[in-house]
């Protein structure tokens, strides 16, 4: 999988998108020219946004993959004895599909959780804003994650024993790094469940819509929110 077929994946996740989105919204309306026109004018920019910071997480997560999961990949002739575990998960990763398969499947579970944000948006508003959140989410993401390398480094430092060799790379020296990886892939997949979330609706029978007492002609019983005043 090279550049060029990256790229039409991520421009067919945008084209798909577009399409989701003028259908689903089209949907039962009289007008379709003129919704998705106005409509279409106000998501250029955000969506392009989104894909731009899709395209981003998915080299971010290829190279860190390489980084992280196949560390003896430029250094063949220190890695451990061929037929280990360690040796086969450092080989299958080091291919390149292989990490571009993890990063597109990241890429993708954030894809699923968009569309799922598109058929909740309660309005034109909503669906405007969300691209944008995903797109905040997606570069809060890498830099933090950026910034964690900084942090994570040096850590194996800490506990192993010293002078170290001059090649000293292996597991025993990213796994700090893979574990705030997936706590912050956690935490990306979570505040973007977060955003698609449905906003709680008001209950008319409790006060109704603008808080002001209703009556309940049955039983003779005023009622104002939970309380209740005979």
């Amino acid at each position: 999988m090279n550049t060029r077929t990256t790229s039409k994946i991520l421009c067919g996740i945008l084209i798909g998108i577009l399409i989701g989105i003028l259908l689903y919204k089209a949907r039962g309306r009289s007008s379709l020219r003129l919704y998705s026109a106005g409509l279409g004018r106000r998501l250029v920019l955000p969506l392009l946004a989104l894909v731009l910071t899709w395209y981003l997480l998915f080299w971010f997560m290829t190279l860190t993959t390489g980084r992280i999961l196949a560390p003896w990949d430029q250094w063949a002739g220190f890695g451990p004895p061929a037929g280990t575990w360690q040796r086969q998960l450092n080989d299958f990763f080091s291919r390149d599909a292989h990490q571009r398969l993890l990063a597109l499947a990241i890429v993708g579970s954030s894809g699923l959780l968009f569309l799922v944000g598109i058929l909740r948006a309660p309005g034109k508003e909503a669906l405007v804003k969300l691209p944008l959140a995903f797109a905040a989410t997606n570069l809060g993401f890498i830099g933090v994650s950026f910034l964690a390398i900084l942090v994570t480094q040096p850590l194996p430092d800490l506990w192993l024993s010293q002078p170290r060799p001059s090649v000293d790379v292996g597991y025993h020296r990213t796994w700090p790094d893979l574990l705030i990886t997936g706590a912050l892939l956690g935490l990306l997949f979570w505040l973007q469940g977060r955003v698609i979330k449905p906003a709680p609706r008001s209950r008319e029978g409790e006060g109704g819509p603008t808080g002001l007492p209703t009556w309940s002609h049955r039983d003779g019983v005023q009622r104002v929110g939970d309380n209740q005043h005979l």
